[in-house]
């Protein structure tokens, strides 16, 4: 697959958000996406606090990344905060230097990521290793 990785400048975020929308409403619902609405991630994007990077081939955008620095007491990282959109697998491999380079110029330690199951096996295969199980209660109060 040739295609580019493109950060999106704020004043787009809204336009190409709207063309992600159903895959980012996905990736909302399933992992960790209850920590965030789609407008307090947008509203996080438009303030700095994140960053919005798309994969583009040709004019399609094929799927989209959204990522924060984080710094801990004892180290700083990269954190994909979510992943949307189609062919996943072929994009990341090819973009993934990109991503380290982010990392590097950020000075961070490490690229993590708390997902769902089924993203964490595709970075396992890629030599990524698990450091924590997310669980979570059901509804209600016991």
């Amino acid at each position: 697959m040739q295609s580019s990785l493109n950060i999106v400048p704020e004043s787009a975020v809204d336009m190409v958000w709207q063309e992600l929308r159903p895959a980012i409403l996905k990736a909302l619902k399933h992992g960790q996406g209850d920590e965030h609405t789609e407008e307090s991630m947008k509203a996080e994007i438009k303030a700095g606090r994140m960053l919005f990077w798309v994969t583009r081939n040709a004019s399609d955008i094929v799927a989209g990344m959204v990522l924060r620095v984080v710094d801990h007491p004892n180290k700083r990282s990269v954190f994909i905060e979510l992943l949307a959109g189609r062919n996943m697998a072929a994009w990341f491999d090819e973009h993934y230097s990109t991503l380290e380079k982010f990392r590097d110029l950020n000075k961070a330690d490490t690229i993590e990521a708390s997902c769902r199951v089924g993203l964490a096996s595709i970075l396992e295969k890629r030599g990524w290793t698990k450091k924590a199980i997310v669980m979570e209660a059901p509804n209600g109060r016991r």
